[in-house]
């Protein structure tokens, strides 16, 4: 996954044809676009770019709303719970998530993850109704 284009970034939006999130970046007069296939290769940026998608809304069709807002979300969690391609994954999960071993679920002899950061809330889009 490509990195650090925050001094080229100008804007992102959904293709509905291909399903990608298509960040456009223009540096030394040089156009250039990334396609993203699937909204977790977003984990994979550094902090400054997803910083960068995070205050820049993404663009689409009303049409494809659901699918475009599915990678805004991504961008989102990954912004609060600064996760991004540098993040030491032990630290966030020892802060954000609390493991129970008090349930008694047989789930292959896992315990239960509880989120733990009650402060946090997210919105749900409400579906179309056409």
């Amino acid at each position: 996954m490509r990195q650090d284009f925050m001094d080229g970034f100008r804007w992102w939006y959904y293709d509905g044809r291909t399903g990608e999130a298509v960040i456009v970046l223009c540096k030394d007069k040089k156009w250039e676009t990334v396609r993203i296939f699937d909204p977790m290769w977003l984990t994979n940026l550094s902090q400054k770019d997803v910083q960068a998608l995070f205050r820049n809304q993404i663009f689409f069709d009303v049409p494809d709303m659901v699918q475009a807002l599915q990678f805004m979300r991504v961008i989102r969690l990954c912004s609060i719970f600064k996760i991004h391609a540098g993040a030491d994954w032990k630290a966030i999960s020892a802060k954000y998530f609390k493991k129970e071993a008090s349930k008694t679920s047989d789930h292959h002899g896992s315990g239960w993850f509880r989120l733990e950061s009650p402060g946090i809330g997210f919105r749900t889009i409400p579906e179309v109704v056409e």
